[in-house]
């Protein structure tokens, strides 16, 4: 086996050649050793000329990544033989170890030839809009003096993507010590409790859409009108683009996304966004505009995922580690993503009482 190394400050690039077995693992082991003793942080691997891959040699890489990960740092293979993507994926190391070939070729094709940001936002079904539906009032959470008759149970099927404040349980003194934000798409929905433990918790798919109890939240149900992708993007950016090429006074949002920076995260986020406050929308949901509430994820974005918001979401939490759940900053800076949009309706069914 021979391993090329090529440090750079805090990146540093592997290229290794041969058979990584059990006799040589330990010389890869110590190749990523030499590589983080240098200063190396971020580790790109280059196994395109690996002819052979036990699971000494996995054994190795996920060592490395995770003992990388906790510090900011990452372990990714950027280039790898087909013999070693097969090896991962049975595995089922794929999206923890591989770089991710997302969003699709063409995609990536055009962003790359694209000088600097780049926005595209194009109408897949024109006047479809979303319904909207919310529950209780911010206020009601400040200093924590609210009672049972402040929340109630809301639903949220797959074809939806809600945000608030809530808790799994089915009861009140179940839920209120818990009590988060909280974010539903695709049939899936995430919270991060307020009670210390600073773990999140989530439901996935299933065969009944996910309930939360809420003490405030919104949910938006339909179809999107719109799909697009972008990439050197922050958030506020990427909110104002969306509006101006909708031309939308209200608009709800999902956008999956890698951040920017030298420790990326995966995130899945949906908001709402009011071109002006007022216009006859609900108070709550003028509270809420401009507001994404996040989950975030180890690792990298799996390939292949689906073209609509819901399945590529629910791809996402059922094979992806959630690390957290809450609010979106606005100058929070993307590297690339994908968006999906549509207009909201607030005429009918705006409010909806819990149970």
């Amino acid at each position: 086996m021979e391993i090329r190394s090529e440090p750079a400050g805090e990146q540093a690039e592997l290229a290794v050649q041969g058979r990584v077995d059990s006799y040589w693992a330990a010389d890869l082991a110590a190749a990523i050793e030499a590589a983080i003793r240098q200063g190396a942080r971020r580790l790109s691997l280059d196994l395109s000329e690996v002819t052979f891959l036990s699971s000494a040699g996995i054994g190795v890489l996920v060592r490395y990544q995770q003992q990388l990960e906790p510090a900011g740092g990452s372990l990714v293979v950027t280039v790898a033989s087909p013999l070693v993507k097969k090896v991962l994926e049975m595995a089922r190391l794929g999206t923890l170890l591989l770089e991710a070939a997302w969003p699709q070729q063409e995609t990536r094709a055009a962003a790359a030839a694209a000088e600097g940001p780049a926005f595209r936002l194009e109408e897949v079904a024109p006047g479809v809009a979303l319904n909207c539906q919310t529950l209780g009032r911010p206020e009601a959470a400040w200093g924590r003096f609210f009672q049972e008759s402040d929340c109630g149970r809301m639903i949220f099927p797959a074809t939806s993507f809600g945000l608030g404040v809530g808790a799994f349980g089915r009861r009140f003194e179940d839920c209120a010590g818990h009590l988060g934000e909280f974010l539903a798409l695709g049939g899936a929905a995430a919270y991060q409790p307020s009670d210390g433990s600073n773990v999140p918790d989530y439901r996935a798919a299933g065969a009944a859409p996910p309930e939360l109890m809420v003490l405030y939240g919104v949910v938006c149900e339909g179809a999107f009108s719109h799909r697009g992708w972008f990439q050197g993007r922050n958030l506020g950016e990427l909110a104002g683009d969306c509006l101006d090429s909708m031309q939308a006074a209200l608009a709800g949002v999902v956008l999956l996304a890698e951040t920017a920076g030298p420790a990326p995260e995966l995130i899945l986020a949906a908001g709402i966004l009011a071109r002006a406050a007022g216009a006859g929308q609900p108070p709550l949901l003028e509270a809420l505009a401009g507001r994404f509430h996040a989950a975030r994820f180890w690792g990298g974005c799996p390939e292949d995922l689906p073209e609509e918001a819901g399945p590529a979401a629910r791809a996402v939490f059922e094979s992806q580690r959630l690390k957290s759940v809450g609010r979106l900053a606005p100058e929070t800076r993307f590297r690339r993503g994908r968006c999906w949009a549509a207009a909201v309706r607030t005429g009918q069914g705006q409010s909806a009482g819990g149970s």
